[in-house]
């Protein structure tokens, strides 16, 4: 789910979703601090008509409209993850973004 989760409005709608259908889920989410890094990613990629306000960035090439590339901290992380009641295992995978698995809160 590489930014699937970062092009939502609200998160905890899609997470809520997912975690109706398995009780643990893997998936990326990218850092906060490497936006300078996915913007040199996002040239080489051919986005021509993009800007980067409060770490989301916002798409409006021919091809991608409106699409949010939202950038999180792990505390942002742990915030949504509160909203949900599941627990969290945050991982770096590499300089641009972070592998979180969540696991649902038995009950």
């Amino acid at each position: 789910m590489m930014n699937t989760v970062g092009n939502q409005q609200d998160e905890t709608k899609i997470l809520e979703s997912a975690l109706q259908v398995s009780d643990r889920m893997i998936f990326t989410l990218y850092k906060k601090g490497s936006e300078q890094i996915r913007k040199e990613i996002y040239k080489a990629r051919g986005h021509k008509d993009f800007s980067l306000k409060n770490f989301c960035f916002y798409f409006n090439d021919d091809w991608v409209k409106g699409t949010i590339s939202k950038s999180y901290s792990i505390a942002d992380i742990k915030k949504i993850c509160s909203k949900i009641d599941c627990k969290a295992k945050i991982s770096n995978l590499c300089k641009i973004a972070y592998v979180v698995e969540l696991e649902k809160a038995i009950v």
